[in-house]
C-alpha cells in the first residue's frame, strides 16, 4: 500500500546554495506535478570559519 493511500503527507526540504540555485524553478515545477504538501526552502547561510581564503574579510565575512 502506498502511504499517500493512508494519508501520509509527502513534505519536501530543500537547501538552496550557489550550486543549486539556478535550478530552483525547475524543482518548483516538478514539485507542484507531485502533490506536494509542504516544500521548505532554507538558505545556506556560511560560516566565514569555513569560506575560503578569497572571500574572508570580504562582504559576505567582514
Amino acid at each position: 500500500m502506498i502511504a499517500r493511500e493512508l494519508g501520509v503527507q509527502t513534505l519536501i526540504n530543500t537547501t538552496l546554495t550557489p550550486a543549486n540555485v539556478d535550478q530552483i524553478e525547475a524543482m518548483g515545477d516538478r514539485f507542484g506535478k507531485l502533490d506536494i504538501a509542504l516544500w521548505s526552502v532554507f538558505f545556506l547561510i556560511p560560516d566565514c570559519n569555513y569560506l575560503l581564503p578569497a572571500f574572508q574579510g570580504s562582504a559576505l565575512c567582514p
